[in-house]
C-alpha cells in the first residue's frame, strides 16, 4: 500500500485502527501494538528514533476518519453496486480457480484514505452459504475483512449459476 492509501491502517498490525495513537515519531499506531513494540524495542518501527509510552496521544482525527468509514459501510447496509460504489480495476484477475475469481478493485468515487479492496466472486450452488461464512469470519481480527455483497447491474435475480460477489479488504 502507498502512504496515501494506508492512513486508516496501522503500520504494525496492518489492520484498520480501533484505538489510534500518535507517537513522538509523528506516525500513528494501534495503541496496543505500539505499546508492545515500545516495551520490546524502545524505538520507532518506521524512523528508528527512541519512543516512550508516556508520549503516546490519542489521534482523534484518524479515529473520526475510521468512524466515518465504518458508518459509510453501515449506511450501505453492507450492499454495494458494481460500477457505482466499487469497480473492478483493468487487467486480468488476481487469482482464478474453479468456482472462485478474485479481482483487484477500487472504491468509487476514488478515495485514497480507504483501505485497498478486492472482489471475490464465488460461483456454484452453495455460493450463498459460503459467502455467509466469509461475512461471519470477518468479525475475527486475524481474518480478511468482508465489507459486504456487490450486486452487478446486469445480474438477473434468477441467475442460474448462483454467483455471489463479495467486497473484501486486500490483505497485504
Amino acid at each position: 500500500m502507498s502512504q496515501a492509501d494506508d492512513s486508516l491502517i496501522c503500520p504494525i498490525t496492518l489492520e484498520l485502527f480501533k484505538d489510534p495513537v500518535l507517537a513522538q515519531d509523528g506516525h500513528t499506531y494501534e495503541r496496543q501494538a505500539i505499546l508492545e513494540w515500545i516495551q520490546k524495542k524502545g524505538r520507532s518501527p518506521i524512523t528508528d528514533q527512541p519512543l516512550s509510552i508516556e508520549h503516546l496521544y490519542p489521534n482523534n482525527a484518524i479515529r473520526k476518519a475510521v468512524d466515518h468509514f465504518e458508518n459509510s459501510l453501515k449506511n450501505k447496509k453492507y450492499r454495494y453496486a458494481l460500477d457505482v460504489d466499487v469497480k473492478k480495476t483493468a487487467g486480468r484477475p488476481l487469482f482464478q480457480s474453479f468456482g472462485k475469481t478474485i479481482y483487484y478493485a477500487e472504491w468509487l468515487p476514488a478515495n485514497k484514505h480507504r483501505p485497498e479492496i478486492i472482489l471475490l466472486k464465488i460461483d456454484g450452488a452453495r455460493s450463498k452459504k459460503e459467502a455467509s461464512f466469509y461475512v461471519d469470519l470477518s468479525r475475527h481480527p486475524h481474518i480478511v475483512r468482508t465489507y459486504g455483497l456487490v450486486h452487478e447491474e446486469n445480474e438477473d435475480e434468477g441467475d442460474e449459476n448462483n454467483a455471489v460477489m463479495l467486497l473484501q479488504e486486500h490483505a497485504p
